[in-house]
């Protein structure tokens, strides 16, 4: 794992020290804002992040999922019943409410989660706390429509929000924007998890980011778009334009003419799957659909 000390959760706390002291926040949003030369308006970055117990995590399920971005309409008794079922305790979680949101992290000794891995965790929540500040996040599809599809968190879920978050996450800890150096600690990663039968400590449950981060930096390398140009769209919450970018360079990389000529066949299929895995496949199609080379009905390229 990376060096990560520095910006972290505090080591002691008694039972009336419930909130990660605003210090902290302030230090991550500043190094966020220096590294990928973002400005990020000080006063909306006010953020709040409170410690929380196992047990009380199934009554935060249901305002995680009302708040979760695109949410029409309500969800039945046994659906919400359903996603905690399913929905592994988190070790961190930042839930969009009216205005701001607030993060929660869960409450864990030393033995459970190394401050390190601590730390990590407490960056990677205010990372969704400044994409959704002031837009709608990195986010194709809500928690909401997750429940509803039956599928609720599982590994292949589309979502280049954990994934550019995660990857943002990791260059604060390293310090830097390189994404040769992001991705060695994600290798790095790889190996813990595959030398030991059970999930080291020092990994949490980032794990679950793994495939998606790495997802996330091939796109940027396809699409010739460096990590600072992503962190712009991403503080913006404009995941639209961010996709639009992308499917733009696909679209120009690979004109209607050249997508089936053989030289150029699996290197358009690596592309466009690396989008699907994160959900921006469908601004892709819109494009092909106004440029008339896809069928409407038949979703044929």
């Amino acid at each position: 794992m990376p060096d990560t000390e520095g910006v972290g959760v505090v080591d002691t706390r008694d039972s009336t020290e419930k909130q990660v002291p605003k210090e902290k926040i302030t230090e991550i949003v500043n190094n966020f804002a220096k590294l990928y030369e973002v400005d990020l308006q000080d006063a909306s970055c006010d953020f709040e992040v409170e410690y929380i117990k196992g047990e009380e995590w199934n009554k935060l399920a249901e305002m995680e999922i009302s708040s979760s971005l695109g949410v029409q309409g309500t969800l039945s008794r046994a659906d919400i019943e359903k996603f905690v079922a399913r929905r592994a305790i988190p070790l961190g979680e930042w839930i969009a409410e009216e205005g701001k949101g607030k993060g929660y992290l869960l409450e864990m000794s030393e033995e459970e989660c190394s401050k390190a891995c601590q730390d990590h965790i407490l960056k990677h929540e205010i990372m969704h706390a400044i994409s959704l500040r002031t837009g709608g996040g990195f986010y194709v599809r809500s928690i909401y429509q997750a429940v509803l599809d039956g599928d609720g968190f599982l590994p292949n879920r589309k979502n280049l929000s954990e994934g550019a978050t995660e990857v943002l996450a990791l260059g604060l800890a390293l310090n830097t924007t390189d994404p040769i150096e992001i991705v060695q600690v994600i290798k790095q990663r790889i190996s813990a998890i595959r030398s030991s039968k059970s999930e080291q400590k020092e990994i949490g449950d980032m794990k679950t980011y793994i495939g998606e981060s790495l997802n996330v930096l091939a796109v940027l390398k396809l699409a010739g778009i460096s990590i600072k140009e992503m962190a712009s769209y991403y503080a913006k919450g404009d995941f639209q334009g961010f996709a639009g970018k992308v499917a733009g360079v696909l679209n120009q990389k690979y004109p209607k003419r050249g997508r089936s000529e053989e030289e150029n066949t699996g290197d358009y299929f690596q592309f466009l799957n690396y989008m699907q895995s994160l959900g921006m496949d469908t601004v892709y199609y819109d494009i092909l659909k106004k440029e008339g080379s896809i069928h409407q009905n038949e979703g044929e390229i």
